[in-house]
Protein backbone atom coordinates (compact mmCIF):
# COMPACT_ATOMS: atom_id res chain seq x y z
CA UNK A 1 0.00 0.00 0.00
CA UNK A 2 1.52 3.65 -0.56
CA UNK A 3 1.46 5.70 2.03
CA UNK A 4 2.55 9.65 2.77
CA UNK A 5 1.22 12.24 4.85
CA UNK A 6 0.00 15.76 4.31
CA UNK A 7 0.79 18.36 6.23
CA UNK A 8 -1.26 17.42 9.45
CA UNK A 9 0.64 14.34 9.53
CA UNK A 10 -2.35 12.18 8.11
CA UNK A 11 -1.51 9.40 5.85
CA UNK A 12 -2.62 9.65 2.28
CA UNK A 13 -2.94 7.13 -0.26
CA UNK A 14 -1.45 6.63 -2.95
CA UNK A 15 1.72 8.42 -3.08
CA UNK A 16 4.02 7.20 -5.10
CA UNK A 17 7.12 6.01 -2.55
CA UNK A 18 10.68 4.01 -3.70
CA UNK A 19 9.21 0.57 -3.79
CA UNK A 20 6.91 1.97 -6.67
CA UNK A 21 9.56 4.03 -7.84
CA UNK A 22 11.59 0.86 -8.04
CA UNK A 23 9.12 -0.48 -10.35
CA UNK A 24 9.45 2.39 -12.58
CA UNK A 25 12.52 1.01 -14.05
CA UNK A 26 23.14 -9.45 -5.74
CA UNK A 27 25.31 -10.55 -8.12
CA UNK A 28 27.44 -13.26 -6.67
CA UNK A 29 31.26 -12.18 -5.53
CA UNK A 30 33.11 -10.37 -2.84
CA UNK A 31 35.15 -7.81 -2.75
CA UNK A 32 38.21 -7.19 -0.10
CA UNK A 33 37.70 -5.09 3.08
CA UNK A 34 40.29 -2.02 2.18
CA UNK A 35 38.17 0.60 4.28
CA UNK A 36 38.28 2.02 7.17
CA UNK A 37 34.95 3.31 9.07
CA UNK A 38 34.77 6.75 9.61
CA UNK A 39 34.24 8.76 12.73
CA UNK A 40 31.17 7.85 14.46
CA UNK A 41 28.07 10.31 13.26
CA UNK A 42 28.06 13.71 15.17
CA UNK A 43 24.53 13.57 16.36
CA UNK A 44 24.64 15.81 19.10
CA UNK A 45 24.48 19.72 18.82
CA UNK A 46 26.29 21.48 21.30
CA UNK A 47 24.57 23.45 24.33
CA UNK A 48 25.62 26.93 22.43
CA UNK A 49 24.78 25.77 18.66
CA UNK A 50 21.20 26.19 18.70
CA UNK A 51 20.72 27.38 15.24
CA UNK A 52 22.00 24.74 12.64
CA UNK A 53 22.32 26.90 9.60
CA UNK A 54 24.50 24.36 7.53
CA UNK A 55 23.53 20.67 7.59
CA UNK A 56 25.57 18.66 5.13
CA UNK A 57 23.72 17.07 2.75
CA UNK A 58 23.79 13.54 0.84
CA UNK A 59 21.74 12.61 -2.17
CA UNK A 60 20.38 8.98 -2.72
CA UNK A 61 20.35 7.33 -5.21
CA UNK A 62 16.57 6.90 -6.05
CA UNK A 63 16.28 10.55 -6.71
CA UNK A 64 19.01 10.40 -9.64
CA UNK A 65 16.91 6.55 -11.09
CA UNK A 66 15.83 8.61 -14.26
CA UNK A 67 18.76 9.66 -15.06
CA UNK A 68 20.22 6.52 -13.98
CA UNK A 69 18.36 4.70 -16.04
CA UNK A 70 19.00 6.35 -19.43
CA UNK A 71 22.72 6.58 -18.85
CA UNK A 72 23.07 9.98 -18.19
CA UNK A 73 24.89 9.42 -14.77
CA UNK A 74 27.11 6.43 -13.86
CA UNK A 75 28.87 4.60 -11.25
CA UNK A 76 31.88 6.86 -11.19
CA UNK A 77 30.57 9.58 -12.26
CA UNK A 78 28.08 10.15 -9.94
CA UNK A 79 30.09 11.85 -7.01
CA UNK A 80 31.11 14.40 -9.44
CA UNK A 81 27.48 14.66 -10.73
CA UNK A 82 26.60 15.22 -7.23
CA UNK A 83 29.35 17.33 -5.97
CA UNK A 84 28.47 19.95 -8.77
CA UNK A 85 25.10 19.71 -10.06
CA UNK A 86 23.17 19.26 -7.12
CA UNK A 87 25.49 20.83 -4.12
CA UNK A 88 25.20 17.53 -2.36
CA UNK A 89 29.09 16.00 -1.66
CA UNK A 90 28.08 12.58 -0.31
CA UNK A 91 26.30 9.84 -1.90
CA UNK A 92 23.92 7.55 -0.87
CA UNK A 93 24.47 3.62 -3.14
CA UNK A 94 21.50 1.21 -3.72
CA UNK A 95 22.18 -2.17 -3.74
CA UNK A 96 20.08 -3.37 -6.94
CA UNK A 97 21.10 -0.33 -8.66
CA UNK A 98 24.78 -1.58 -8.64
CA UNK A 99 25.38 -4.89 -8.98
CA UNK A 100 28.40 -4.33 -10.63
CA UNK A 101 30.12 -3.68 -7.44
CA UNK A 102 29.77 -7.32 -6.17
CA UNK A 103 32.23 -8.50 -8.55
CA UNK A 104 35.34 -5.75 -9.65
CA UNK A 105 36.81 -5.29 -6.48
CA UNK A 106 38.66 -2.39 -9.12
CA UNK A 107 35.74 -0.35 -9.82
CA UNK A 108 34.87 -0.69 -5.86
CA UNK A 109 38.43 1.29 -5.76
CA UNK A 110 37.68 3.58 -8.75
CA UNK A 111 34.18 4.83 -7.20
CA UNK A 112 35.86 5.31 -3.65
CA UNK A 113 38.28 7.43 -5.40
CA UNK A 114 35.51 9.56 -7.26
CA UNK A 115 33.69 9.95 -3.92
CA UNK A 116 36.76 10.89 -1.87
CA UNK A 117 38.25 13.56 -4.90
CA UNK A 118 34.95 15.33 -5.61
CA UNK A 119 33.06 14.95 -2.79
CA UNK A 120 33.09 13.76 0.89
CA UNK A 121 32.79 10.27 -0.01
CA UNK A 122 30.43 7.44 0.17
CA UNK A 123 27.71 8.10 2.67
CA UNK A 124 25.69 5.09 2.72
CA UNK A 125 24.90 1.58 1.08
CA UNK A 126 21.19 0.74 0.80
CA UNK A 127 20.17 -3.10 0.89
CA UNK A 128 17.15 -3.54 -0.97
CA UNK A 129 15.51 -5.68 1.81
CA UNK A 130 14.76 -9.11 -0.40
CA UNK A 131 16.50 -10.90 2.22
CA UNK A 132 14.82 -10.46 5.59
CA UNK A 133 17.30 -9.90 8.23
CA UNK A 134 13.90 -9.92 10.44
CA UNK A 135 12.57 -13.71 8.92
CA UNK A 136 10.61 -15.91 11.39
CA UNK A 137 12.78 -18.70 9.93
CA UNK A 138 16.08 -18.60 11.74
CA UNK A 139 17.43 -20.39 8.67
CA UNK A 140 16.20 -17.22 6.07
CA UNK A 141 17.33 -15.20 8.83
CA UNK A 142 20.73 -16.63 8.65
CA UNK A 143 21.39 -16.46 4.92
CA UNK A 144 20.10 -12.77 5.12
CA UNK A 145 22.97 -11.87 7.92
CA UNK A 146 25.70 -13.46 5.33
CA UNK A 147 23.93 -11.77 2.43
CA UNK A 148 24.35 -8.25 3.77
CA UNK A 149 27.71 -9.08 5.37
CA UNK A 150 28.34 -9.09 1.54
CA UNK A 151 26.97 -5.86 1.35
CA UNK A 152 28.67 -4.44 3.83
CA UNK A 153 32.31 -5.61 2.14
CA UNK A 154 31.36 -3.36 -0.66
CA UNK A 155 30.21 -0.97 1.69
CA UNK A 156 33.62 -0.72 3.03
CA UNK A 157 35.84 -1.26 -0.45
CA UNK A 158 33.98 1.84 -1.70
CA UNK A 159 33.99 3.73 1.89
CA UNK A 160 30.93 4.00 2.94
CA UNK A 161 30.12 5.34 6.41
CA UNK A 162 26.73 3.32 6.79
CA UNK A 163 25.22 0.28 5.71
CA UNK A 164 21.23 1.12 5.61
CA UNK A 165 19.23 -2.30 6.29
CA UNK A 166 15.38 -3.11 6.89
CA UNK A 167 12.96 -5.04 9.64
CA UNK A 168 10.39 -5.47 7.75
CA UNK A 169 8.33 -8.56 7.99
CA UNK A 170 4.54 -8.52 8.89
CA UNK A 171 3.88 -10.33 11.76
CA UNK A 172 3.51 -10.00 15.41
CA UNK A 173 5.35 -6.89 16.99
CA UNK A 174 6.68 -8.40 19.64
CA UNK A 175 8.00 -11.67 17.52
CA UNK A 176 9.31 -9.55 14.89
CA UNK A 177 10.89 -7.41 17.34
CA UNK A 178 12.62 -10.44 18.58
CA UNK A 179 13.91 -11.42 14.99
CA UNK A 180 14.68 -8.01 13.88
CA UNK A 181 17.27 -7.98 17.00
CA UNK A 182 18.61 -11.35 16.65
CA UNK A 183 19.34 -10.72 12.95
CA UNK A 184 20.43 -7.65 13.29
CA UNK A 185 23.02 -8.44 15.91
CA UNK A 186 24.06 -11.24 13.80
CA UNK A 187 25.04 -9.09 11.48
CA UNK A 188 26.92 -6.54 13.32
CA UNK A 189 28.60 -9.06 15.31
CA UNK A 190 30.01 -9.96 12.17
CA UNK A 191 31.22 -6.52 10.49
CA UNK A 192 34.89 -5.27 11.59
CA UNK A 193 35.33 -1.86 13.10
CA UNK A 194 36.77 -0.64 9.64
CA UNK A 195 33.13 -1.58 8.25
CA UNK A 196 30.39 0.43 7.65
CA UNK A 197 27.88 1.23 10.73
CA UNK A 198 24.69 -0.40 10.46
CA UNK A 199 21.83 1.48 10.68
CA UNK A 200 17.98 0.52 10.86
CA UNK A 201 15.42 2.48 8.35
CA UNK A 202 11.58 3.21 8.87
CA UNK A 203 10.43 2.12 5.47
CA UNK A 204 8.00 -1.16 6.12
CA UNK A 205 5.76 -3.32 7.99
CA UNK A 206 6.64 -3.13 11.88
CA UNK A 207 9.47 -0.11 11.44
CA UNK A 208 6.76 2.22 10.11
CA UNK A 209 6.08 2.44 13.97
CA UNK A 210 8.14 4.63 16.01
CA UNK A 211 7.31 3.08 19.30
CA UNK A 212 8.84 -0.41 18.05
CA UNK A 213 11.98 1.30 16.72
CA UNK A 214 12.42 2.99 19.79
CA UNK A 215 12.51 -0.40 21.77
CA UNK A 216 14.77 -1.83 18.57
CA UNK A 217 17.28 0.76 19.48
CA UNK A 218 16.85 0.71 22.75
CA UNK A 219 17.96 -2.94 23.36
CA UNK A 220 20.27 -3.04 20.75
CA UNK A 221 22.02 0.10 20.82
CA UNK A 222 21.98 -0.01 17.17
CA UNK A 223 20.86 3.46 15.79
CA UNK A 224 18.46 4.63 13.06
CA UNK A 225 18.04 6.55 9.69
CA UNK A 226 15.32 8.81 9.91
CA UNK A 227 12.75 9.10 6.79
CA UNK A 228 10.58 11.75 6.99
CA UNK A 229 7.68 10.25 5.71
CA UNK A 230 7.62 6.00 6.33
CA UNK A 231 5.83 6.21 9.20
CA UNK A 232 1.76 4.47 10.05
CA UNK A 233 0.11 7.81 11.62
CA UNK A 234 1.58 11.07 12.36
CA UNK A 235 4.73 11.66 10.51
CA UNK A 236 5.98 14.49 12.83
CA UNK A 237 4.91 12.67 15.89
CA UNK A 238 6.92 9.72 14.36
CA UNK A 239 10.10 11.74 13.62
CA UNK A 240 9.96 13.51 17.18
CA UNK A 241 9.98 9.91 18.73
CA UNK A 242 12.66 8.43 16.51
CA UNK A 243 15.37 11.52 16.54
CA UNK A 244 17.17 10.87 19.95
CA UNK A 245 18.05 7.25 17.97
CA UNK A 246 18.59 9.01 14.44
CA UNK A 247 22.30 8.71 12.95
CA UNK A 248 21.42 10.11 9.40
CA UNK A 249 17.97 11.30 8.64
CA UNK A 250 16.65 11.18 4.76
CA UNK A 251 14.39 13.91 3.67
CA UNK A 252 10.86 12.90 1.09
CA UNK A 253 9.49 15.40 -1.50
CA UNK A 254 7.22 15.40 -4.85
CA UNK A 255 5.98 18.67 -5.42
CA UNK A 256 6.27 22.11 -4.71
CA UNK A 257 4.26 25.00 -4.47
CA UNK A 258 4.60 28.12 -5.86
CA UNK A 259 6.40 29.21 -2.91
CA UNK A 260 8.73 26.15 -2.96
CA UNK A 261 7.24 24.70 -0.33
CA UNK A 262 6.67 20.68 -0.67
CA UNK A 263 2.96 19.71 -1.20
CA UNK A 264 2.74 16.95 0.80
CA UNK A 265 5.02 17.58 4.29
CA UNK A 266 5.91 20.37 6.31
CA UNK A 267 9.25 21.02 5.92
CA UNK A 268 9.58 23.89 8.47
CA UNK A 269 7.46 21.51 11.04
CA UNK A 270 9.86 18.74 9.98
CA UNK A 271 13.27 21.12 10.18
CA UNK A 272 11.95 22.14 13.91
CA UNK A 273 11.61 18.70 15.36
CA UNK A 274 14.95 17.53 13.67
CA UNK A 275 16.32 21.09 15.44
CA UNK A 276 15.33 20.70 18.67
CA UNK A 277 16.56 16.87 18.64
CA UNK A 278 20.43 18.25 18.58
CA UNK A 279 20.92 16.34 15.35
CA UNK A 280 24.23 17.01 13.44
CA UNK A 281 24.56 15.07 11.23
CA UNK A 282 23.88 14.47 7.21
CA UNK A 283 20.79 14.93 5.34
CA UNK A 284 20.32 13.03 2.19
CA UNK A 285 17.50 14.13 -0.74
CA UNK A 286 15.34 11.65 -1.36
CA UNK A 287 13.38 13.50 -4.16
CA UNK A 288 10.74 11.21 -5.62
CA UNK A 289 8.66 13.99 -7.62
CA UNK A 290 7.52 13.98 -11.99
CA UNK A 291 6.85 17.60 -12.06
CA UNK A 292 10.23 18.59 -12.20
CA UNK A 293 13.24 16.68 -13.18
CA UNK A 294 15.83 15.17 -10.57
CA UNK A 295 17.97 17.72 -10.77
CA UNK A 296 15.94 20.70 -10.20
CA UNK A 297 13.59 18.68 -7.17
CA UNK A 298 16.63 17.97 -5.37
CA UNK A 299 18.33 21.46 -5.12
CA UNK A 300 14.51 22.50 -4.47
CA UNK A 301 14.47 20.09 -1.57
CA UNK A 302 18.09 21.51 -0.39
CA UNK A 303 16.81 24.72 -0.58
CA UNK A 304 13.61 23.84 1.40
CA UNK A 305 16.00 22.26 4.07
CA UNK A 306 18.27 25.15 4.11
CA UNK A 307 15.54 28.24 4.71
CA UNK A 308 13.96 25.98 7.63
CA UNK A 309 16.78 25.40 9.75
CA UNK A 310 17.50 29.04 10.11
Amino acid sequence: MNTSSNKDGRVLRGRMNRRDFLATGATAGMVALNASRAPAADTARSATDTHRRDYPFGVHHYSIKPLWDIGEVQLESYPEFAAESLSAPRIEIAEELAPELFSNRDLCRRVRTAAEQHGEGVHAILCDGRMALDSPDPDARRAAVQHHVRVAVVGAAVGARFLRVRASTPGDPDEQLRNAIDGLQQLTALIPESGPEVLLENIAGNSRDPEWLTRFSSRTGIRLLADFANFDGDIYQGMKAIMPFAAAVCTKSWDFDEQGEETTIDFARMMNIIGESGFNGVISVEYLGRKSDPVTGIRQTIDLVKRHSR
